[in-house]
C-alpha cells in the first residue's frame, strides 16, 4: 500500500485535505522558542499524497511530515495567526469561540508511544502484544497498524465518514475503554478530531537518522453501523460513565483580580486537580503504621496500654492509622487488646471516618486529648500528623532503555538510583522526578526533592577520539520532552564548572541542590559501572588496528556477525550519515548497469568503494582516482554509486575548495578506510591540486599533545583512496603550475570518461533527483566486509598478484607504483564483490582498460614535465634583456667583441666562440624554485649528462666588456652540447664593432 492508497482509506471523501511539516518561532510576549507546525491544505488526496512525498524525500532538506486526519472546510493556512484568531477560527479543529473547521471524519485512531516512560511501552513489540490483547478482549475488529518510526499508529477506517460531533462522541468511549483496560494510549490523541500522525511511506527524524513510516499490519475498511454499535455496546456493559465535556482548565491568567489577568496564556493548570492531588498527599507512598507507631509516642503508649486508651484518643489513633497502608488491620492490631474489643464497631468506626472524608488526625489532637504525650517528642513542631514520620515519595520503576543487539532491540531494565536519592513520581504531571531522603540527629527523616523534573544516565561511553569517558544523561521537560545528553564525566567533578554543566543541558535545579543532585549523578554512574560495561565511540571508521573488525558508523563488523554501535555525533555531524536503507536486491541491479561493454571508465570509478579498504594492503596511505569527462557522462554518478556501498550516496562527499583545511582533513581521518569522494574538481588552481595530491598520500592528520606536553594518539590518520571527477585534467593543471609536476602526477591516476553511454532517461531512475540509489544504500558493506575478513589472506595475496601483473602488462616504473597499487585494490575488489554476489564484473576487461589508461597517463606526464635542459632553455628565454653574448675573446686592447647587449640586470654570459654559457647561479636557484623544481636534481642530471662543466666557477660576467660587474658564482654549461642545440643562436644580431679606443695626445 502506498501513500496514496493510504491516504485514501482513512480520509473522507469531502472537505480539504491538510499536510503539515513541523517549524518553530520565537514568541513575542515571553521570547521562547515555540513549536509549531505549517499547513498546506490541497482539494484532492492525490496532490496532499504527491506533496507530502516531496516534503520527505527532498534531496537536500528531507523533513518529518504530518497529515491531520479530519478534513476541513475552509482553507486556513494562508490567513495570518492574528487574523484568524480576530475572526475566531483555527485552520484544524475547534477554536475557542466554538467554531469547529472540521468537514468530516472516516477513522477511529490510536497513538502508542514507545519509549524509557511509565505511561508508554519499552518496544514496539510490546505496544503489539497489548493491543492484540485489548481488541481481543473487547471484541474489536484487527486494526490497521503502522509504525511510526518510533512507536505504532493504530487505525480503524470506516465505510463512511462522520460528522465530527458524533464521530467525537464515539471516539470518546473508544479513549474510555482504553482507559479503563490500561491500554497505554496517548490520551491527548484518541478523542482529538485536531489530531495529526505520519503518513506511510514518510521518515521519522526525531533521532536524528530517518526512521521509515511502514504499515505492520494490513486492514480494510470497517462497517461503520457495526463499528459504532460495537461502541455503544461495550459502553453500556462496561458500564463507562456517560461522555462529557471536559472540565474547564484555568489558570492565573483568567482569574480575575489578579495582576496578570488578562495577560496571554502560557500554561493551563487544572487547579480543582491540584487541590484534590494535595488532599490526598498525591505522589507520597502510604505510610508504613508499624514505623509509625513505633516513631509517634503518642501510638507507642496506645500500643502498649490498650486498655486505658479513652475514647477520644482511640479515635484519633482510627483517624491517624486508618491513611496508613492496610490501615483497617492497623487499627484492629492497636484496638484487640482492649477488653471492650468490639471489631464489628471497629469497623463502623473505620467506615465513619472514611465516609466522612476526614484528613488524618494531627498532632494537636493526640496532645489535646492526651496532655504530655508529646512532650520530648523529636518531631514536634516539625510535623502536623505523626504519618509525616514515615511517609515517603513514591518511587517510580527504574527507568528502561533500548539497546540494539544482534537478536534485535531489547529493553533493559536499569538499576534503581542509590540510597538515599530515588525517582519519585510527580503527580501533576505523571512523570518522575529527583528526590534524596535526608535524615537528622534526632533521628527524623523527610525527602526532599531535588529536581521537578526526570533525570538519570543509563550508560558511560569511551570516547576513543578525547580519550574521555561520557555518560549518556537523559533529560525530560514537559514543554521538550526526552533528550540526550553526552557530559564529559570530569565535568561532574569540577565544582566551578558544576552549575554550568547542568545548565547547558537545560537542567535548572535550586543552586541549593546542585551538588546534591551531581551526587545522584555520580553514584548511578558508580552502580552502571558495576552493571555493565561501557561503549565506546570510535574515532575512525575501516580497520581496528589488528584488521579483525571493520567498524561502520552503527556497527561493528566480524567474520562471523555483527557488534551494534551507539552512531558518534561527531560521525553523523562529519559525514552527514544515514542509517541503510531499502532494498539490496534494487542495489544491485543499479549497480549491474557498470557491468555492460563500454562501461569500464564508470565500473573503474564505482569499483574504488570496493578498493579503499583493501589499499591498507598496499605500502602506501593514499592516492587519488580521477575521472574526467564532460558534463552529464556519468562521473558523479560512479562516485554516488562508490558511496552508497557503505552509505548514503553522498556520505564521503568532501570539498577541499569550500571546507577548512581542518575539516576536510578530519573528514578523511574518519573515514580512514571507506572511500572519499570529491565531486567536481574542476575549479581547484594548480597550488591546490598540487597540496591535495601531497596530503591524500601522506594519509597523516593533524598530530595533537595532551598538557603534559606528550603526543596524543592520532585519529586523524587514513588510508583510502579519493575519487575525484571534473570537466577538467588534475595533471594538466599541475603541469601549469609548477615546472615538474611528475611526483604529484604519480599519486593520480587519471582517465578520461566517454560521453553519451547512458540515456538520460535511464541515468535519472537510478541516479536522477529521487532516483533509486538514494532510497537504496548502505546494504553491500556487510555482506562485501564479511566476505573479506574470512578471506582476508587471500585478499593480502591477491593485491600482490594484480601489482605484479599490471607493472608486467604496463612496463611500470618504480615512479608510478601508486597507479599498479590502486589497478590492483580494484581489481580485488572486485573479486571479493563478485564472490559474495554482489556484482558479476568482468575482471579481465577492466584489466585491459586500466593498463591502456597508465599508458596513456605515462606520456601525458611526460608531455607535462620540464626536463632540466629545458629549465636552462626557458631561463635563457626569461632572461634575454639580462644576458650578453660575446663572439670574441678580448683584442690587444682588452676589449671583446659583443653581438648581443644586455638591458637588464646582467644574469648571464655566452661565449660562441668557446661554446660556454655563464649563468648566474643564486639567479638560476630562484628561477627553479619559482617554477617549484629542485635546482639540485637539475644540476645532478645537467652533471650526468655532461652539460654542465662547473657548479661552482667565479667570474665576472661582463668582463672584456663596458658592463662591469663585480664577481659572479656561476654554473658554466657547454651549449655545444647536441641537448642544448639553438642556445648558441639565441642572439640573432648582427655583431657589434669593439669600441675604438681614444686617440692619445
Amino acid at each position: 500500500m502506498n501513500t496514496t492508497d493510504f491516504l485514501r482509506l482513512v480520509w473522507p471523501s469531502t472537505g480539504l485535505y491538510l499536510i503539515l511539516v513541523p517549524t518553530q518561532f520565537t514568541d513575542r510576549v515571553t521570547g521562547q522558542l515555540v513549536k509549531s507546525f505549517r499547513h498546506f491544505a490541497f482539494a484532492t488526496i492525490e496532490e496532499a499524497s504527491n506533496y507530502a512525498l516531496a516534503l520527505a524525500n527532498d534531496r537536500d532538506t528531507p523533513s518529518d511530515v504530518f497529515f491531520a486526519l479530519g478534513s476541513v472546510k475552509e482553507d486556513l493556512t494562508r490567513m495570518r495567526k492574528a487574523d484568524r484568531d480576530t475572526a475566531g477560527k483555527k485552520v484544524r479543529g475547534v477554536h475557542k469561540s466554538g467554531h469547529d473547521n472540521t468537514q468530516a471524519i472516516k477513522a477511529f485512531w490510536l497513538d502508542l508511544d514507545v519509549k524509557a516512560d511509565p505511561k508508554a511501552y519499552a518496544t514496539q513489540a510490546e505496544a503489539a502484544v497489548s493491543l492484540r490483547q485489548f481488541c481481543e478482549s473487547m471484541g474489536l475488529p484487527r486494526p490497521m497498524v503502522t509504525s511510526s518510526g518510533g512507536g505504532l499508529h493504530v487505525y480503524w477506517p470506516l465505510t463512511e465518514e462522520l460528522e465530527p460531533e458524533k464521530w467525537a462522541h464515539y471516539a470518546t468511549i473508544l479513549k474510555q475503554l482504553t482507559e479503563s483496560w490500561g491500554l497505554k494510549a496517548d490520551a491527548s490523541r484518541t478523542a482529538d478530531r485536531a489530531s495529526v500522525l505520519r503518513p506511510v511511506d514518510t521518515h521519522n527524524w526525531k533521532t536524528g537518522s530517518p526512521r521509515t513510516v511502514q504499515i505492520m499490519v494490513q486492514s480494510g475498511p470497517q462497517d461503520t453501523n457495526k463499528f459504532l454499535g460495537r461502541l455503544a455496546y461495550l459502553a453500556e456493559t462496561i458500564n463507562l460513565p456517560p461522555v462529557q465535556l471536559h472540565k474547564a482548565q484555568h489558570n492565573v491568567m483568567q482569574v480575575a483580580g489578579t495582576p496578570l489577568a488578562g495577560t496571554p496564556l502560557a500554561a493551563a493548570v487544572d487547579i480543582e486537580a491540584m487541590n484534590e492531588a494535595a488532599a490526598a498527599g498525591a505522589g507520597y507512598e502510604l505510610a508504613d503504621p508499624r514505623k509509625a507507631v513505633m516513631k509517634c509516642q503518642q501510638l507507642s503508649w496506645q500500643a502498649a496500654n490498650q486498655g486505658l486508651v479513652p475514647e477520644p484518643l482511640w479515635y484519633a489513633m482510627i483517624g491517624c492509622l486508618r491513611h496508613a497502608k492496610d490501615g483497617a488491620k492497623a487499627v484492629h492490631f492497636m484496638s484487640k487488646q482492649s477488653p471492650t474489643y468490639d471489631a464489628y464497631a471497629t469497623d463502623v468506626k473505620i467506615q465513619q471516618h472514611t465516609d466522612g472524608g476526614f484528613a488524618p488526625t494531627k498532632c494537636s489532637t493526640f496532645e489535646q486529648h492526651n496532655p504530655g504525650g508529646c512532650d520530648g517528642c523529636p518531631f514536634k513542631g516539625k510535623i502536623t500528623t505523626p504519618l509525616q514520620t514515615t511517609r515517603e515519595l513514591v518511587q517510580v520503576a527504574p527507568p528502561v532503555v533500548e539497546l540494539a543487539t544482534d537478536a534485535g532491540v531489547v529493553s533493559i531494565a536499569l538499576p534503581p538510583p542509590p540510597a538515599p536519592f530515588k525517582r519519585v513520581i510527580n503527580p501533576m504531571t505523571g512523570t518522575a522526578r529527583i528526590a534524596m531522603t535526608l535524615g537528622d540527629k534526632d533521628g527524623s527523616e523527610a525527602d526532599v526533592v531535588l529536581y521537578e523534573y526526570d533525570l538519570y544516565p543509563s550508560k558511560l561511553i569511551y570516547d576513543e577520539r578525547e580519550s574521555r569517558y561520557n555518560v549518556v544523561i537523559h533529560r525530560w521537560l514537559p514543554k521538550d520532552g526526552w533528550k540526550e545528553f553526552d557530559v564529559p564525566t570530569g565535568k561532574l567533578y569540577d565544582r566551578k564548572q558544576l552549575a554550568m554543566t547542568l545548565g547547558d543541558i537545560g537542567v535548572l535545579p535550586d543552586l541549593a541542590h546542585v551538588e546534591d543532585l551531581v551526587q545522584y549523578m555520580i553514584g548511578y554512574i558508580r552502580d552502571l559501572q558495576k552493571a555493565a560495561a561501557s561503549s565506546t565511540i570510535y574515532a575512525q571508521l575501516g580497520w581496528r588496528p589488528d584488521m579483525d573488525k571493520f567498524v561502520l558508523p552503527d556497527r561493528v563488523i566480524t567474520a562471523t556477525g555483527t557488534e551494534p554501535l551507539a552512531v558518534s555525533r561527531n560521525i553523523v555531524n562529519t559525514l552527514s550519515w544515514q542509517e541503510r536503507r531499502g532494498s539490496l536486491d534494487v542495489w544491485k541491479q543499479i549497480v549491474a548497469t557498470y557491468e555492460r561493454p563500454g562501461m569500464e571508465a564508470h565500473q573503474f570509478g564505482f569499483g574504488v568503494g570496493f578498493a579503499s579498504p583493501l589499499f591498507a594492503h598496499t605500502n602506501f596511505s593514499g592516492m587519488i582516482v580521477s575521472m574526467i569527462g564532460e558534463r552529464g557522462a556519468g562521473k558523479s554518478s560512479a562516485a554516488l554509486s562508490a558511496n552508497s556501498i557503505w552509505g548514503h550516496p553522498k556520505m564521503g562527499w568532501a570539498d577541499r575548495e569550500n571546507d577548512t583545511a581542518r575539516a576536510f582533513v578530519q573528514k578523511l581521518g574518519v573515514l580512514n578506510n571507506l572511500p572519499a569522494t570529491y565531486d567536481e574538481h574542476t575549479n581547484l588552481d594548480g597550488d591546490m591540486v598540487s597540496d591535495l595530491c601531497y596530503m591524500v598520500s601522506k594519509g597523516q592528520g593533524r598530530q595533537r599533545l595532551r598538557q603534559s606536553g606528550e603526543a596524543a594518539e592520532n585519529h586523524g590518520n587514513w588510508n583510502l583512496m579519493m575519487l575525484m571527477t571534473g570537466n577538467r585534467s588534475l595533471n594538466a593543471r599541475l603541469a601549469a603550475a609548477k615546472a615538474d609536476s611528475s611526483a604529484e602526477a604519480a599519486r593520480v591516476f587519471e582517465y578520461e570518461v566517454p560521453p553519451n553511454t547512458l540515456r538520460k532517461a535511464e541515468a535519472d531512475v537510478a541516479w536522477g533527483p529521487g532516483g533509486q540509489l538514494f532510497e537504496n544504500f548502505g546494504l553491500a558493506a556487510e555482506p562485501y566486509i564479511q566476505h573479506l575478513l574470512k578471506n582476508q589472506d587471500w585478499a593480502k595475496d591477491r593485491v600482490r598478484h594484480w601489482v605484479r601483473e599490471v607493472d608486467r602488462l604496463a612496463q611500470v616504473t618504480s615512479g608510478e607504483r601508486f597507479w599498479s597499487a590502486g589497478v590492483a585494490c580494484v581489481l580485488t575488489g572486485f573479486e571479493l564483490a563478485n564472490g559474495c554476489g554482489l556484482t558479476n564484473c568482468d575482471v579481465n576487461r577492466l584489466l585491459d582498460f586500466a593498463v591502456k589508461v597508465i599508458k596513456g597517463m605515462r606520456l601525458d606526464v611526460e608531455e607535462n614535465t620540464r626536463s632540466p635542459v629545458g629549465m636552462i632553455s626557458e631561463y635563457v628565454n626569461s632572461n634575454l634583456r639580462g644576458l650578453l653574448v660575446l663572439t670574441s675573446d678580448a683584442n690587444a686592447m682588452g676589449v671583446a667583441q659583443v653581438q648581443h647587449e644586455p638591458t637588464d640586470k646582467l644574469r648571464a654570459r655566452l661565449e660562441r666562440h668557446t661554446g660556454k654559457l655563464y649563468i648566474d647561479r643564486a639567479d638560476f636557484r630562484r628561477f627553479c624554485s619559482k617554477c617549484q623544481v629542485d635546482p639540485t636534481h637539475v644540476m645532478r642530471e645537467l652533471q650526468l649528462s655532461g652539460v654542465l662543466l662547473s657548479k661552482d666557477t667565479r667570474i665576472v660576467l661582463g668582463r672584456d666588456t663596458v658592463y662591469r660587474t663585480s664577481q659572479t658564482l656561476c654554473w658554466v654549461l657547454n651549449v655545444n652540447h647536441h641537448s642544448l642545440g639553438g642556445i648558441g643562436d639565441v642572439a640573432a644580431v648582427p655583431p657589434l664593432a669593439a669600441p675604438a679606443l681614444a686617440a692619445v695626445p
